[in-house]
């Protein structure tokens, strides 16, 4: 057992500390090094990547106009029928929608046996 009365530092185990403190910090960085050099990056990495070209400043110089014409353009695609003139694509307006669901027959009443 060490004497209470030897209170002097012992700076060879100090040292060695660090030095496997040191060690493993070294093994790690070498570690992954190893395989970032080694893994295959794909040819269109997020790095490889080119920047994308702005034309210019893109603010608005009335948005408050700009967002009432966006909702008014939504509010009228959700209160009617028909088909998009851009996509193609048929929609129908919410009531509709509601109304379809409340005429449908619950699953368990379609089934017959």
């Amino acid at each position: 057992m060490a004497d209470p009365a030897d209170d002097r530092v012992d700076l060879h185990a100090i040292a060695a500390g660090f030095g496997v403190i040191g060690a493993g910090i070294a093994i790690a960085l070498v570690a992954a090094w190893l395989v970032i050099a080694r893994s295959p990056a794909p040819a269109r990495a997020p790095n490889d990547a080119a920047r994308p070209a702005i034309a210019a400043v893109g603010q608005s110089t009335a948005p408050a106009a700009e967002l009432a014409a966006y909702r008014r353009e939504k509010m009228q695609r959700l209160e009617t029928d028909g088909v998009d003139p851009a996509t193609g694509e048929a929609h129908i307006s919410i009531a509709h929608a509601m109304e379809l669901l409340v005429a449908r027959k619950p699953p368990s009443e379609k089934i017959t046996r």
